[in-house]
């Protein structure tokens, strides 16, 4: 069931109706969240401890009570059980004797794929150093990333194939497509937060460099981007620049 869900049981008593002031109810999240959960971690909770809310008794009709539970928060990904305690009575102090418990789970309801988020060098930034490194966190709050299913690539805007024809040398580092060559590290120690950094071969060319996750990213769950995530910043520099310095010291 969907992790906003509220939770709704019915009592009926065919004779002196439901004592209301006897029910006890209570929500308890399981043994068994997946490992590492963030989201079970970050409401605070632990294995069989109840779980915050409110119990409407709709007790218009003694015979056949409604409750409705509501939980505080979205229920984290896992498995929960609920109880009604033994202690239920009608109104002619006849208890149940025995809790009556059922079970449920928000497993499978992970709709979300992984976000991209602390980009470094950001998107539009510009003046970044030549020697930079690139940084940044994928982030997912229920399954975790799949990490095997990123696919990262650093490019010269500057340097699309209607251009090439244009271009005499190539640094050792840059492809003739432009792609900029280099080691992706990958930082999977909390599949929650994972931490990438791309490492270039050489010092990035100058102008607008952009970046590219490809929509093949998921989540353990294997909901996935769809679309490529992209992000631009500008190195210091420019040819124009190198061209002028270069006339300039060849007239010496």
């Amino acid at each position: 069931m969907p992790p906003d869900s509220t939770i709704a049981f019915e009592l009926t008593d065919d004779l002196a109706g439901i004592d209301t002031d006897t029910i006890q109810f209570t929500l308890e999240q399981g043994e068994d969240p997946p490992s590492g959960n963030r989201a079970f971690v970050d409401i605070g909770t632990e294995p069989n401890t109840p779980i915050e809310g409110i119990l409407e008794i709709d007790d218009e009709d003694p015979l056949e009570v409604l409750c409705t539970f509501t939980p505080a928060d979205d229920l984290p990904w896992g498995a929960y059980t609920c109880t009604v305690d033994g202690s239920l009575a009608d109104l002619l102090d006849k208890q149940m004797g025995e809790d009556y418990v059922w079970t449920f789970s928000t497993y499978g309801w992970d709709e979300d794929p992984p976000e991209v988020a602390d980009m470094s060098p950001g998107d539009d930034e510009g003046d970044v150093p030549p020697d930079s490194v690139i940084t940044f966190h994928l982030t997912d709050g229920y399954a975790g990333v799949d990490v095997s299913t990123l696919a990262f690539t650093v490019r010269d805007a500057s340097r699309q194939p209607a251009n090439l024809s244009q271009t005499k040398t190539l640094s050792p580092s840059l492809s003739q497509s432009g792609d900029i060559e280099g080691e992706l590290e990958v930082d999977s120690a909390d599949l929650f937060d994972v931490v990438c950094t791309f490492t270039p071969s050489d010092d990035l060319p100058p102008g607008p460099i952009t970046c590219t996750i490809a929509g093949s990213l998921a989540d353990r769950d294997g909901n996935a981007l769809e679309e490529d995530f992209t992000w631009t910043f500008s190195v210091a520099g420019s040819a124009e620049d190198d061209a002028s310095w270069g006339e300039i010291k060849a007239a010496f």
